[in-house]
């Protein structure tokens, strides 16, 4: 089952819950249910249970092939059975989050190689997915603090899960932030969310907004058409391009190349 991010739209989500620190996520990874419990301290939502932890682990496989080796991920994979389900056989509805996408990995590649970027900022990963954009940031251990963003509750408990097999901590959040001034936040940092023209106008929109009043912004997108027809302005700056590795190039069909974007 190889999802298409192109597919899925956002606009229009409810909030679900407040910020709540993730801060005891360190624990024993073999123990579903003390996980459980304490993902739902870290979500502050009851949507967390030892059901759908049980079933993100068998559903996915604990894999560091791709271009940030560092992050283990509950991601799936070819040696998973849903891989090559048919969406209807899927127990999930849209298991983006187990997929590191390219422009996510750009992301968490040049955090994990520029330890400075993170030092002493209030990080803001919308759109967080699998979380590794976060978990890279958390990994350098010196930021004051970082915010995993999703507005998919099962996202947001993989998140929690992969932050637990990483062995690191930080906020999980499931609120719609999409349109927010975010007043404490001074870095954010945005991968894939430029699938659809119409979200991206409205995520353009708003990332522009933020960069006018001071927010250092960061983009991860391989190239797809609604982030060339709507992002690609003088207002963008192209930081790094890196070439995806086989496993990813087979994932994102048509994409060998992703890149980090700066807005000015």
């Amino acid at each position: 089952m190889r999802y298409d991010r192109n597919s899925l739209l956002w606009v229009g989500i409810s909030q679900k819950s407040s910020l709540s620190s993730c801060s005891h996520l360190c624990c024993s990874y073999d123990d579903t249910m003390q996980l459980t419990n304490i993902l739902k301290k870290a979500i502050a939502s009851s949507f967390t249970t030892p059901a759908l932890v049980k079933q993100i682990k068998e559903c996915t496989e604990v894999s560091r092939n791709h271009m940030t080796p560092e992050i283990a991920l509950h991601l799936i994979t070819p040696n998973c059975s849903l891989w090559s389900a048919k969406q209807e056989e899927s127990p999930f509805h849209d298991p983006f989050w187990a997929f590191h996408w390219p422009g996510g990995q750009a992301l968490s590649r040049y955090i994990l190689d520029n330890k400075e970027l993170i030092c002493g900022r209030r990080i803001l990963d919308v759109g967080s997915g699998c979380g590794a954009c976060s978990i890279a940031a958390a990994l350098h251990n010196s930021a004051e603090i970082i915010i995993a963003n999703d507005i998919d509750e099962v996202a947001c408990t993989a998140i929690g899960m992969n932050c637990s097999v990483n062995n690191v901590s930080m906020e999980i959040s499931c609120e719609n932030l999409i349109g927010t001034p975010c007043e404490n936040i001074d870095l954010i940092i945005v991968g894939d969310m430029f699938y659809d023209s119409d979200f991206g106008e409205i995520m353009f929109s708003w990332l522009k907004e933020l960069a006018s009043n001071g927010k250092y912004i960061l983009v991860g997108d391989p190239g797809r058409h609604a982030f060339k027809d709507t992002v690609l302005t003088e207002q963008v700056q192209c930081v790094i391009e890196y070439t995806l590795n086989e496993q990813s190039c087979m994932e994102n069909s048509g994409f060998s190349s992703t890149s980090v974007w700066k807005f000015m």
